[in-house]
């Protein structure tokens, strides 16, 4: 992927895990626990798994560059599953977090992916075009999310 690919674009949303970083997260373990518990439980339980592995966290070095070079020229933003709290310390972690515009995470969203809606509120309260946005994520979710929301999406 190089800064060509995002020449059209003014605002660059990323997916946080798998995309910017990676969490060492077992998440079909996460899974089962949450199955045990009743709905009101689950985000502490989601904390408790994250914050966990906060500190391993593992960089995507070739999209920190990326972000790093064009924040000072478009808009960032961060729609992920993971927790907005997550996703702050491991911006804070990774030394970028003040590149970001808006941080959207599981928690600020009444549906979670592969539902568009966290990608539509940030293209709103941005007051951005969907036709200059585009979506960067890793998984079959991402790519289901940025499609309905009728946004370019990059899977890498």
């Amino acid at each position: 992927m190089n800064l060509k690919n995002f020449k059209n674009y003014q605002l660059l949303i990323f997916d946080f895990d798998g995309t910017i970083a990676k969490l060492d997260i077992d998440w079909e373990g996460l899974k089962k626990a949450l199955k045990k518990l009743p709905r009101k439980e689950h985000y502490q339980i989601i904390a408790k798994y994250e914050t966990a592995k906060i500190q391993n966290l593992s960089p995507r070095s070739q999209i920190i560059k990326i972000i790093k070079k064009l924040s000072p020229h478009k808009k960032m933003a961060i729609f992920s599953d993971n927790l907005g709290q997550t996703i702050q310390e491991g911006l804070k972690k990774l030394k970028i977090k003040g590149q970001f515009d808006l941080v959207v995470g599981r928690d600020s969203v009444k549906k979670p992916k592969p539902h568009p809606e966290g990608l539509l509120k940030i293209i709103k309260t941005l007051n951005m075009k969907k036709n200059k946005t585009i979506y960067i994520g890793n998984s079959a979710k991402d790519k289901l999310a940025g499609e309905e929301a009728g946004i370019k999406t990059i899977i890498i």
